[in-house]
């Protein structure tokens, strides 16, 4: 059967936008399936020269790995061997992969498939991930296991056939049957202070919760949807008897919908929730985060698309299309792979927010609704729609995303920092707020916190460093809900005075234990006392003078200053070279600049924008915070008035840094 060049072009994936009507989307994929069942018909499903010469089960259920890599010869047309067109179609929806335009735009170079096994647990099973190589260039959006073919059969890790339109809700429920029955998830009772509302589903309104009562939560995007919110005019509506029968986002709705079906009676979400015009009880709600997150038996994670009205793909008919490819080849049933839990999330709009960060870390089970497919996560295991994964825990894609157990408390402290610094805030000014949750759970083991520091570790928690390759920002004010701009007062000492993503360093030793320190910092509490965060020294009276002479020069009263540092210092003053170190991208910022003692010899090197160099003097003025073993930690200052604040930290060795004559010197850090 010849299938005409111009149905092909129609057919072709970029011809079809996510933006297009489902109905549209549904009727091209009706073709493909029509058209691919006409050519299946059509053909006497003989394999190629090169497909006879594999052995399938060998493939798929390997002793050992004969063949991790293999290629086949790709065509632009359909091809008539059935596995050569199960891996066609299983590229086929992509619409980065059309085969003659790839051949064209390369000069019509050799086009292949690259096929690799990936092993599944311990009892050998394989799947196959399908990429493209471009004669001998791989085409990237084809890689990251995007594309995957497995045995299809009711077995374990075994791949099943998925609801096209909707997911099928007797999975999910026995996901959360299984996972209650064979998992001790640390999921908390709410107490009678716990003073959260929740929503009813059956009465369609806002309660308070009842006292140890079970209950969902929902983790999604806000974006810029116009949203119902809990409000003080709202409140008398919403709390009301079907209050909540109109008007709520199609996300909050589908998860409603999703609670009564699975049995439950209530649900949290921050918008309807939380009083969002009342500062107090936002402020209190915010800082029970970690009890409303880790309390909810079930977190349902919206991870499909941009805003609160993207709902949940799956929870009704018609509200999803996924297409899975099924063909016999050798008398094996094989079926295409949909994107596991990793790649399915990697470019989820969720999974780059900033609140959604301790969301996910708070909850101890959640069900997360995909592009591609459903996910069931737990503390002990990851199950998905596409792969009987149910029998083997943990399976085979499980990521625990919590509280890695190997790591010592400020371990897991910089772990997420620094991946909680990766993501985007609507509102700077939420920087903190977004992570407060975390903060009460490591409060047990690293005391409380200043500005996102803790104070059991705080000489170690200063010597945070921006990632490299990102020109440095700080955090100075923020839009807000009501479209006013407000000023920021985060220091420049702490990691949420910046908008980039932050490192610390990793060292044989735990950086708190290595890390000692002479400074001892005083600072202002928010209620107007001093307070000592110690280190190897003794809290000075000089410090405290000074303190209050500073609050008398400024005319201000103290709690306008909590995000300032007061101590004594050794300080020291270095060359750092106008020019950057060679052989570097002239395109990247910022740039090592070298850092010299007097005499000339290099004692380290720093990360420094050209355009901020090239403004200040030829010799800088860092201070030492702590030592390290040989080392200084160091951070280089500049002054504005007689506030300094943070450019960078550094290390020095001790006998390069005593050879600059380091003086004491009082420093007021903003």
């Amino acid at each position: 059967m010849d299938i005409d060049s111009d149905v092909l072009d129609f057919l072709s994936p970029d011809r079809h936008t996510s933006n297009q009507e489902d109905d549209a989307v549904h009727i091209y994929f009706g073709l493909i399936d029509t058209l691919y069942g006409l050519i299946t018909t059509n053909h006497q499903n003989i394999l190629c020269n090169f497909c006879s010469t594999l052995d399938f089960q060998s493939l798929f259920h390997p002793s050992e790995f004969v063949r991790e890599h293999f290629h086949i010869y790709a065509s632009p047309s359909i091809p008539s061997c059935p596995f050569c067109r199960l891996v066609a179609r299983t590229l086929f929806d992509d619409p980065v992969v059309d085969l003659r335009r790839l051949q064209q735009a390369h000069g019509n170079a050799v086009v292949r498939y690259e096929i690799a096994q990936e092993k599944l647990g311990s009892t050998g099973i394989c799947r196959l991930w399908v990429s493209i190589k471009i004669g001998d260039v791989p085409l990237g959006s084809t890689l990251r296991r995007a594309h995957g073919i497995q045995m299809l059969a009711e077995e374990e890790l075994k791949g099943r056939r998925v609801g096209k339109t909707q997911a099928d809700l007797q999975i999910m429920k026995r996901w959360m049957k299984e996972c209650e029955r064979l998992h001790c998830c640390d999921v908390g009772t709410l107490d009678k202070d716990s003073h959260i509302r929740v929503i009813d589903v059956e009465r369609g309104c806002i309660v308070d919760a009842p006292e140890g009562c079970r209950y969902l939560a929902l983790s999604y995007v806000w974006g810029r949807a116009k949203t119902l919110q809990l409000t003080k005019a709202t409140y008398p509506q919403l709390t009301q008897d079907g209050g909540l029968s109109t008007q709520v986002p199609a996300t909050a709705r589908d998860a409603m919908h999703l609670v009564k079906m699975l049995g439950e009676k209530y649900l949290w979400v921050d918008a309807l929730c939380i009083i969002q015009d009342d500062k107090a009880d936002t402020s209190i709600q915010i800082s029970k985060m970690d009890t409303i997150y880790c309390c909810a038996i079930l977190t349902i994670v919206a991870a499909a698309g941009n805003d609160a009205n993207a709902g949940l793909p799956g929870v009704h008919p018609r509200s999803r299309w996924i297409q899975q490819v099924i063909g016999e080849v050798n008398g094996m049933d094989l079926i295409s792979v949909q994107r596991p839990y990793l790649q399915a999330l990697m470019k989820s709009t969720w999974s780059t927010r900033g609140w959604t960060f301790q969301e996910k870390i708070l909850s101890a089970r959640r069900l997360i609704f995909s592009d591609y497919q459903v996910f069931y996560q737990c503390d002990h295991t990851t199950w998905c729609e596409d792969t009987i994964f149910e029998f083997d825990d943990p399976s085979p894609y499980h990521e625990d995303p919590r509280w890695p157990s190997a790591l010592a408390p400020f371990g897991r402290y910089m772990n997420l920092v620094e991946e909680y610094s990766w993501r985007t805030l609507s509102f700077e000014k939420d920087a903190l707020d977004a992570f407060t949750g975390i903060f009460n759970i490591l409060k047990p083991d690293l005391g409380e916190f200043i500005f996102g520091l803790p104070e059991t570790a705080f000489h170690a928690a200063l010597l945070w460093h921006f990632r490299f390759g990102e020109p440095a920002v700080r955090r100075m004010e923020s839009n807000t809900p009501n479209g006013e701009v407000l000023v920021l007062h985060f220091p420049s000492w702490s990691w949420a005075g910046w908008k980039n993503r932050i490192e610390y360093q990793r060292l044989p030793v735990p950086l708190d234990i290595c890390v000692t320190s002479e400074v001892v910092f005083h600072h202002w509490n928010s209620d107007g006392c001093i307070h000592t965060i110690p280190g190897i020294g003794h809290a000075s009276t000089d410090v405290e003078d000074k303190m209050r002479a500073h609050l008398h020069h400024t005319k201000s009263s103290p709690d306008r200053y909590p995000t300032y540092l007061y101590f004594f210092a050794p300080s020291a003053h270095f060359l750092v070279d106008r020019e950057p170190l060679p052989d570097q991208d002239p395109e990247f910022e910022p740039k090592f600049f070298a850092v010299r003692t007097i005499s000339g010899h290099e004692a380290t090197m720093i990360p420094l924008d050209g355009c901020w160099r090239a403004e200040k003097p030829d010799f800088l003025e860092f201070v030492g915070v702590s030592r390290e073993a040989a080392w200084v930690n160091a951070l280089l200052v500049e002054w504005s008035g007689d506030t300094a604040y943070r450019v960078c930290v550094t290390k020095f060795e001790q006998e390069m840094w005593r050879g600059a004559a380091p003086t004491s010197r009082f420093v007021v850090l903003g």
